[in-house]
């Protein structure tokens, strides 16, 4: 894959920024879903409103979940 004139680097390069921006991607979701979350119970009276968005930060902070761990077990399988 890598030999002495450096030929393969920026493939690998690719590779791990790709994984890395993904990972941060879904740490950031997290944070947001979880935002939404303490938002909604904090500013919200009524509780269909309530919980329609507290719904909605916990279908966000999944993704960002299963961002992570897509993103994860890509690393995991670049190192196989």
């Amino acid at each position: 894959m890598f030999d002495s004139t450096g030929e393969g680097w920026g493939e690998f390069y690719r590779a791990s920024r790709g994984s890395h921006s993904m990972k941060l991607s879904g740490f950031l979701l997290l944070l947001a879903g979880g935002g939404i979350v303490l938002a909604a119970v904090a500013l919200l009276t009524s509780s269909l409103s309530r919980t329609g968005f507290v719904l909605a930060g916990i279908a966000v902070e999944v993704l960002g979940l299963v961002l992570v761990a897509r993103s994860y077990l890509a690393e995991q399988g670049d190192r196989v």
